[in-house]
């Protein structure tokens, strides 16, 4: 019995030492404070979604700029035959950044042809800079529903092994460690945000409210980060549907959607499960919740890219250590 008792109390003292508790507890904290802030600044939940709904791109756009990226990112996939082994992470880098790059100039030209600003089409002016410095309380608040995800997934026996990119990194040499540290605090976050909040979230939440469209767009930006392309193209159609048709008189057309919808959702974390990937996916649809909420309630960009890139920058370093 005493050495029981001895065991249980030298697990809670690792428990209550290590930083996984640290940062729960700072989770909980930081969720607290949102939501007494909330609680005391009640949002104006009509003028907060219309503000969003007013920056959205027309449809046609939107598949332009898609479609500009994923014509990319497939012709990238046939670029390692023109570099050395040893090459291929680095290369691989520098190609992403191209995209991103182009990309991200090709949204802001679209944006500035609809007349629409840095400042008024994704709220990152000058003065949106402070929204920055919520970013480490909206990423603290998602904490404790990762562990507990996590925790959960554990329990029940499913492995958890690294993501392709965290796998990478972990067998990379430390020139291209900080080379992916760039990548990953820097420029993925400033892309990502501006496709899928800026863009694509907007116009989502124009056709089908904010609920649906935090739901969808985050599916959308979690699968993006594995290889299933075939998925991809009817997720892309499922998403067009439920667009053009989530409001629509019919209530039979109304339930089509919705159906559709959940089908997504089942079958997008059913393959990702099955792959061995539902830890990342479900930690990757957190996240993009966050910061879409984010971006909802302050209205910048600013504030989920520093979630996002917070995020990356606790996962490299957690990787650093581990490896």
């Amino acid at each position: 019995m005493e050495i029981l008792l001895a065991s249980a109390k030298a697990a809670l003292c690792n428990l209550l030492a290590s930083p996984e508790y640290l940062l729960f507890l700072g989770g909980l904290l930081a969720a607290l404070l949102l939501l007494l802030h909330h609680r005391k600044n009640p949002p104006e939940n009509v003028a907060l979604t219309e503000r969003l709904s007013e920056r959205a791109l027309g449809f046609f756009d939107i598949y332009g700029l898609v479609l500009l990226y994923l014509t990319l990112f497939v012709g990238a996939m046939f670029t390692g035959r023109f570099f050395y082994e040893e090459q291929i992470a680095v290369a691989k880098l520098g190609i992403a950044l191209l995209i991103y790059t182009l990309v991200s100039c090709a949204i802001i030209a679209t944006a500035r042809r609809r007349k629409l600003t840095i400042e008024s089409g994704f709220g990152m002016g000058i003065r949106n800079l402070k929204t920055l410095g919520l970013a480490p309380l909206f990423y603290l608040s998602i904490i404790p529903l990762l562990l507990l995800v996590g925790a959960a997934l554990k329990w029940i026996g499913y492995e958890m092994p690294l993501q392709d990119n965290a796998q990478q990194f972990v067998e990379s040499n430390p020139t291209e460690r900080i080379l992916f540290a760039i990548m990953a605090i820097l420029a993925a976050p400033l892309f990502e945000e501006l496709l899928f909040r800026g863009v694509i979230f907007p116009a989502l939440i124009k056709h089908m409210g904010p609920k649906a469209a935090i739901l969808l767009v985050s599916c959308l930006f979690a699968l993006l980060h594995f290889h299933f392309f075939i998925f991809m193209l009817l997720f892309a159609a499922v998403a067009v549907v439920c667009a053009l048709f989530w409001k629509a008189a019919d209530p039979r057309l109304r339930l089509l959607t919705r159906t559709l919808l959940a089908i997504v959702l089942l079958f997008s974390g059913y393959i990702t499960f099955a792959s061995g990937s539902f830890h990342s996916f479900l930690s990757l649809m957190i996240l993009s919740t966050g910061t879409c909420l984010a971006y909802w309630r302050t209205g910048s960009l600013w504030s989920s890219i520093g979630m996002h890139a917070v995020f990356n920058a606790v996962t490299i370093y957690s990787l650093s250590v581990a490896g």
